[in-house]
C-alpha cells in the first residue's frame, strides 16, 4: 500500500524535473512566434512531451521483457558492432522483442563492464534448483520460477538508463547520442545560470537608476536592427555618482558558489538543496505573475504569427520541458507506484503547460515585441518588490546549479579518468552480490540500487583526489567562459540547448527506439499507424532541430550581438 505521502513525493519529482528557470524567458519566445501560433504549437508540443515520455517507458518496459524472455527461454541475444539486431537462431521465435546482446544481458542496463555470467550466477543456480524442485513438484517448481522472474524483472527495471534503452535498440552509436545530448543539454543549463545571475545583479545593483541604465535582454528581430543596436545589452547610460559592475563581471559572480557545489560527491546530499531550489522557482512564479498583472495594459506592438524566428521559439520551447532526461530514473524509482506513472506525468506536464503558456501569454500580452529574453528584465527596477523577486530568483537558480552539473561532473570524470575504473572482477562481484540480495525475500532489499549507484559513480574513485577537483574546477571554468562570451544571448543559449540536445532526446530518441522494438510485429492495420506515427514524430523532431540550429546560429553570429 503506498502513501499518501509517497504519491505527493513521486508527483513532486516529476513536476520538479520538468520546471526550471526557463519560464521567464517564455514572453520572449512568444514575442519571436507571434501570441496564436505560439500559443497553438505549445499545446502541440505539450501533447508530442506527455506521449513521447510515457513512450520511452514504454520502450524500457519492452527492453526488460526482452531480456527477461530470452534468459529464461536460454536464447542468445546478440547485437553487432553497427547496432544491428540479429537474432539467434536457437532462440524463440514467438519471444515477443527479439532483441539482444551477443553476451546475454545488455551489460550497461547491469551496470558498466557487468559480465552477465556474473550477474547471471545465482539465477543459473536457482534455475537449477527450480529444475530439480520440478522432478519432486511440479507446481512448486513454477511458482519458485514465476517469483524468480518478477524479481529479476523488478530489478532490471530499477536499473535501466536512457542510455541502456539507445544502446540496446541502436548499439553503441545509440549511447553515444544520448550521452552526447545529455551533455550538452546539462553543460548549457550551467551556462545559462551564470548568464542569468549576472544580468539579474546588474538589474538589482541599477535600482534607482533610469529604465534605460539597465542591461537588458532586447527582442532581435532580422528588420529592425538599426533599431535594436541602439538598446542592446551594453547601452546603459553612466552616471556621475556611481557605476554599475561590468556585465563580464557581474557574470563571474557565483563563480565561488559554483566552484564549491562542483566538489559534492554524492548527489544524496543535495537533498535540501533541492527543497530550496523549488520553493524559489515556485514563489518566482507567483511573484511575476503578480507584477506583470499589476496595472496590466495589452500593448500595441503583439503579433499574432511571426515566420522567420518561429524556429528559434521551438527551440526554447523544446528546452523549457527539461524532464526528459530524468523520466526513465524517476519512474524507476516509483517502485510499487508505477501504475500511477502515466498520471503523474500527466498532471505534472499539464501544470507546467499552463506556467509556460501564462507567464508567456501574460508577458508577451504586456509587453509585446519590447519583451526582453529574460522578463524580469522588464520589470521595475525602481520597485524593492522587483529587487526581492530578482533575489528569490537567483537563489532558486544557485541551488538548482548542483543538480545540474552533476551528471556533466560524470561523465567527463569517466571519459578523462577512465584508467582509475573499478576492475572488472570488482564490477562482477558488486553485481553478484546484489542478485544474492535480489534473489531474498528482504522487503528492504536496496542492494541492486545501491551496486548500481556506485557503479555509475565510481569510475574515477581511485584517482587522486587533487587531479578530480582540478578536473571539476576546469569544467565551471569553461562553464563561464562560455557564459562570458554569450552574456547577452540568454534566450538563444536556451534555444540551442533545445536545438542539439532536447528535441532529440524528447521527440527523436522515443520514437526511434519503440520503431525498433516493435518494427518486426505482424503487420496490420494499427501497427502501420503505429509505424506512420513513430516515424512522422520523428521527422518533424529532426527537421525542429535542423530549422532550430540553424536560425539560432545565424542570430547569435550577426554582428550586433557582440559588437
Amino acid at each position: 500500500m503506498v502513501s499518501a505521502l509517497q504519491h505527493v513525493s513521486d508527483f513532486a519529482n516529476l513536476f520538479k524535473a520538468f520546471i526550471g528557470s526557463n519560464y521567464l524567458s517564455m514572453p520572449f519566445a512568444f514575442s519571436q512566434s507571434g501570441l496564436a501560433l505560439g500559443f497553438a504549437l505549445l499545446m502541440i508540443i505539450a501533447v508530442l512531451t506527455d506521449h513521447c515520455c510515457y513512450l520511452i517507458v514504454t520502450c524500457k518496459q519492452l527492453m526488460v521483457e526482452s531480456l527477461v524472455n530470452d534468459e529464461d527461454s536460454g536464447s542468445e541475444s546478440s547485437l553487432d558492432g553497427n547496432g544491428t539486431i540479429g537474432q539467434n537462431s536457437n532462440s524463440n521465435n514467438n519471444n515477443s522483442s527479439p532483441y539482444y546482446y551477443n553476451d546475454g544481458f545488455c551489460p550497461d542496463a547491469l551496470g558498466p563492464g557487468a559480465s552477465p555470467s556474473a550477474t547471471n550466477t545465482n539465477n543459473s543456480n536457482s534455475n537449477n534448483n527450480n529444475n530439480h524442485n520440478s522432478s519432486n513438484n511440479g507446481s512448486d517448481g513454477a511458482a519458485d520460477d514465476a517469483s524468480h522472474q518478477r524479481r529479476q524483472t523488478d530489478a532490471l527495471h530499477r536499473i535501466v538508463t536512457l542510455g541502456d534503452i539507445a544502446k540496446f535498440t541502436y548499439g553503441r552509436p545509440g549511447l553515444w547520442l544520448v550521452n552526447a545530448s545529455l551533455f550538452i543539454t546539462q553543460f548549457g543549463f550551467c551556462i545559462n545560470y551564470f548568464i542569468f545571475i549576472g544580468n539579474t545583479l546588474h538589474q538589482v545593483l541599477s535600482l534607482g537608476r533610469n529604465d534605460t541604465d539597465t542591461v537588458a535582454f532586447q527582442a532581435y528581430d532580422y528588420h529592425t536592427q538599426a533599431e535594436q543596436q541602439n538598446s542592446d545589452l551594453d547601452g546603459f547610460t553612466e552616471t556621475p555618482t556611481w557605476s554599475v559592475p561590468p556585465l563580464w563581471l557581474l557574470v563571474c559572480a557565483p563563480l565561488p558558489l559554483f566552484l564549491g557545489f562542483a566538489l559534492i560527491r554524492n548527489i544524496r546530499s543535495m537533498g535540501s538543496v533541492s527543497v530550496v531550489a523549488n520553493i524559489s522557482i515556485c514563489a518566482g512564479v507567483v511573484a511575476v505573475l503578480a507584477v506583470m498583472l499589476h496595472q496590466f495594459s495589452v500593448s500595441d506592438t503583439v503579433q499574432q504569427a511571426t515566420g522567420a524566428t518561429l524556429p528559434v521559439y521551438i527551440g526554447m520551447v523544446a528546452v523549457s520541458y527539461e524532464g526528459i532526461g530524468t523520466v526513465i530514473p524517476i519512474e524507476s524509482s516509483m517502485e510499487d507506484n508505477r501504475h500511477n506513472f502515466r498520471s503523474f506525468l500527466r498532471g505534472s506536464l499539464v501544470v507546467v503547460t499552463a506556467i509556460l503558456g501564462g507567464v508567456g501569454t501574460i508577458g508577451y500580452l504586456r509587453y509585446g515585441q519590447d519583451t526582453r529574453q529574460i522578463v524580469v528584465q522588464n520589470l521595475p527596477t525602481q520597485s524593492l518588490f522587483v529587487v526581492i523577486l530578482d533575489a528569490t530568483l537567483i537563489l532558486g537558480v544557485i541551488f538548482t546549479f548542483p543538480l545540474q552539473i552533476y551528471p556533466v561532473i560524470q561523465m567527463t570524470e569517466k571519459l578523462f579518468l577512465a584508467r582509475y575504473s573499478v576492475s572488472p572482477e570488482e564490477q562482477e562481484a558488486l553485481i553478484a552480490s546484489a542478485s544474492v540480495q535480489l534473489d531474498s525475500d528482504s522487503p528492504n532489499n536496496n542492494a541492486a540500487n545501491d551496486a548500481h549507484a556506485l557503479l555509475s559513480t565510481s569510475t574515477p574513485d581511485g584517482a587522486p583526489t587533487w587531479m578530480r577537483n582540478c578536473l571539476r574546477f576546469g569544467i565551471v571554468m569553461c562553464q563561464l567562459a562560455m557564459a562570458i562570451l554569450l552574456r547577452k544571448l540568454y534566450a538563444y543559449v536556451s534555444s540551442f540547448i533545445g536545438a542539439v540536445g532536447s528535441i532529440f532526446l524528447a521527440f527523436v530518441l522515443p520514437c526511434a527506439a519503440h520503431l525498433r522494438l516493435v518494427w518486426h510485429r505482424p503487420a496490420s492495420t494499427q501497427q502501420r499507424l503505429v509505424l506512420i506515427k513513430d516515424a512522422t514524430i520523428c521527422g518533424f523532431g529532426c527537421l525542429a532541430s535542423i530549422t532550430s540550429l540553424f536560425v539560432t546560429l545565424a542570430k547569435i553570429f550577426e554582428p550586433h550581438f557582440f559588437g
